[in-house]
């Protein structure tokens, strides 16, 4: 399995992302007045998950329905808040630590 963690043009590894790279990441582009845009790609090997923030446009990813897992993901990454333009460097970094638990 693989997590790939995009910010704008930044792209790491999601558990290499450290806490002080996701949060320079999404400061800066809030500083320079851009929109930010987050993407956590998940390749289950066959099948992929991506999740978007709003300011993501023109990505889709309709396919499948999602699995119990996938769903859970899904289901996380809202209630943590990332589906909202006012999300903040923790609750990405809460979703990540929540994620491994259900990985």
């Amino acid at each position: 399995m693989e997590i790939i963690l995009k910010i704008g043009d930044g792209v790491r590894k999601l558990f290499e992302a450290d806490e002080h790279w996701i949060t320079d990441q999404i400061n800066q582009r809030k500083r320079d007045g851009l929109l930010v845009c987050v993407q956590v790609l998940i390749d289950f090997g066959g099948r992929k998950l991506r999740l978007t923030t709003p300011a993501c446009v023109g990505v889709s990813g309709a396919g499948l329905p999602p699995t119990t897992q996938e769903r859970q993901i899904f289901e996380l990454w809202d209630k943590v808040g990332m589906n909202r333009d006012d999300f903040s460097p923790g609750k990405l970094i809460a979703f990540r630590a929540h994620l491994k638990k259900i990985l």
